[in-house]
């Protein structure tokens, strides 16, 4: 078997021209967005739109705020660039974040979005159901509650994630969609 090759996630070169080549161009998010996302919420983790697929556009940052990636969100569902290993998101706001408060681990970037829009700090991976094999960017924090979204795959991740994030010092706490008062359907999150 050949060695594996190693994953880093190296900041782009000029990452906003990957996108806008054939006329793929961030723009700012139509007024008519359903988000209730801030502006501060906005700026601070880039959100943009891609106006030839209609997808939302999340950058992928590393801990100095380079972009090292870019995911296009519904319908496109894809990564400008293959192969990166998966990171915590946003890990250029996490440094930021307050050890007395708590922090939701939640399933997507949209989510993240969200509640940071509301005052909450909010983390997720940046592939999925994939935990990130670093969480050392988290180590300032000791309290966390995994929201993941309302289906099969969303139980089994916030199994991973508790299991990940447990150490002595860390209250870990996880939500039970069966018990929040209102009636939500399957594959719900967060933002819905």
């Amino acid at each position: 078997n050949p060695p594996k090759k190693k994953l880093t996630n190296k900041p782009l070169k000029e990452p906003k021209k990957v996108i806008i080549k054939n006329n793929d161009i961030i723009t700012k998010l139509p007024k008519n967005s359903s988000y209730n996302w801030t502006e501060e919420v906005i700026k601070a983790l880039e959100i943009g739109y891609h106006s030839k697929s209609g997808s939302l556009v999340f950058p992928i940052h590393n801990s100095n705020g380079q972009w090292v990636n870019v995911w296009l969100h519904k319908p496109e569902e894809t990564f400008i660039q293959k192969g990166l290993k998966c990171q915590l998101y946003p890990l250029h706001l996490i440094k930021g974040y307050v050890r007395e408060k708590p922090t939701c681990v939640v399933e997507g970037m949209k989510d993240v979005a969200t509640l940071l829009s509301y005052g909450i700090q909010a983390i997720t991976g940046t592939n999925g159901l994939a935990i990130p094999s670093d969480l050392s960017p988290l180590n300032h924090l000791n309290e966390f509650i995994v929201f993941n979204d309302n289906d099969d795959k969303g139980i089994i991740c916030q199994e991973k994630w508790c299991s990940s994030l447990y150490s002595n010092n860390r209250k870990i706490s996880y939500t039970d969609w069966n018990l929040i008062t209102s009636k939500q359907p399957h594959k719900a999150d967060v933002t819905d």
